[in-house]
């Protein structure tokens, strides 16, 4: 079985591929719990809200983030953390993105797909700071 997060991906990369490149925001929440039955109901259900689509045409990395909720000195930090991997302003209308937020509106990571195979995670550690790490799906 897959993880939701996977399916997005894998979604919004078969959108990209067959043309919908509108700036599209998805929203929804994800519950997850742990599935050790002598704590499921000691633990408290993990909600993130999560947040993705396409660059879209004319648009720009800051604004899909924008759009995505976060705000201006939050889509700062994410581009220079971003920018020793990327150069945001390379953003292109097909690239998706992800947004991963607590239900509280606290920013938990970022990742941006330029290709189906790559994508740039940027997460923000417990005392909030942001780092950026290019990552490469296998092919085989």
């Amino acid at each position: 079985m897959s993880s939701p997060k996977l399916s997005l991906k894998f979604a919004l990369v078969l959108a990209v591929l067959c043309g919908f490149t509108a700036a599209t925001v998805h929203h929804f929440t994800l519950r997850t719990r742990r599935h050790n039955p002598s704590v499921l109901n000691a633990l408290p259900a993990l909600s993130i809200s999560v947040s993705s689509g396409t660059i879209g045409e004319g648009g720009s990395l800051s604004d899909a983030l924008e759009s995505a909720g976060l705000h201006p000195p939050e889509v700062f930090a994410i581009e220079q953390a971003l920018r020793p991997l990327f150069n945001p302003v390379l953003a292109r209308p097909e690239h998706v993105y992800e947004v991963e937020r607590s239900t509280s509106g606290r920013f938990l990571n970022f990742r941006y797909w330029p290709n189906p195979f790559q994508f740039i995670l940027v997460a923000a550690s417990p005392s909030g700071a942001l780092s950026a790490v290019a990552n490469e799906i296998p092919t085989q």
